[in-house]
């Protein structure tokens, strides 16, 4: 079994790939086009200079692969306004860059957490 995100080139890859890209699409908060490069550095800067075109086609957001967790104890996440049973949940952080409140020439980097939980299992 292989897992592959972005740019991948499994047989099975690109369902991966179009998995992240519909996830990445689906985050409701605004990102703005950092530096060209900023994802390639160990640690990202807190703040940059916002691009106004992505002439360079860099992304709008990172994954942190070094602060994925999971949870292996099982219990109930409401979805569309229904319970349902987890068994095990995984946690991802993700980055991108918001307009800063105080100057809009500039933005902030800004960590949030994607969720996945696996549905079923031993109690279901």
């Amino acid at each position: 079994m292989s897992f592959v995100v972005f740019g991948c080139t499994t047989v099975t890859g690109y369902v991966a790939a179009d998995l992240a890209e519909y996830i990445l699409k689906a985050n409701p908060y605004k990102a703005e086009f950092p530096p060209a490069g900023v994802w390639k550095e160990a640690y990202p800067p807190p703040v940059v200079t916002i691009r106004q075109t992505n002439e360079t086609h860099d992304e709008l957001f990172a994954l942190d692969s070094s602060g994925i967790e999971h949870e292996q104890t099982p219990g109930e996440w409401k979805f569309k306004y229904v319970d349902h049973y987890v068994s095990r949940a995984i946690r991802i952080p993700y980055m991108y860059y918001r307009k800063s409140d105080v100057d809009a020439t500039q933005a902030v980097l800004i960590r949030d957490y994607f969720l996945i939980g696996f549905e079923g299992g031993h109690g279901y």
